[in-house]
């Protein structure tokens, strides 16, 4: 098969099976095992702003030294100190870690659950845990 043959096909399963992340608690509630949050990268430039918060505030220590090493980053070749968040590849800069976090952002409605429809959905939190010890629901 050559490159330009190969095609990618993104698959879901328990999506497919009919188990969403809502109902995949409630099984594993009724197994009586503890539910394992749904794990993000610490340091994910990929992370949105909620998740930096959520690692700010739940590991500020952590934060602080992502902080740190993005602020010792060497500047490109051009001379251009680059951020990852909110990164502009035409102008090479990017918006400061502190500075994205606490900018508000745009206010985005919660968004139901797209298979069984459940209005409140589980959100990313820093690292692995479980969602018993951290005192929620």
């Amino acid at each position: 098969m050559s490159a330009a043959q190969a095609t990618r096909v993104n698959r879901f399963p328990l999506i497919e099976w009919g188990l969403c992340r809502c109902r995949c608690v409630e099984l594993v509630h009724r197994a009586g095992y503890p539910v394992p949050r749904k794990s993000a990268c610490v340091y994910c430039p990929y992370g949105s702003r909620r998740d930096w918060r959520a690692l700010a505030e739940q590991l500020p220590e952590t934060f602080e030294r992502i902080v740190e090493l993005e602020q010792r980053k060497p500047p490109t070749t051009r001379g251009k100190k680059l951020s990852i968040m909110l990164y502009d590849s035409r102008k090479q800069r990017g918006t400061p870690l502190p500075v994205y976090v606490a900018s508000p952002g745009r206010p985005r409605p919660p968004a139901p659950c797209k298979v069984c429809g459940a209005a409140e959905r589980a959100i990313k939190a820093t690292g692995c845990d479980y969602l018993h010890e951290a005192g929620a629901a």
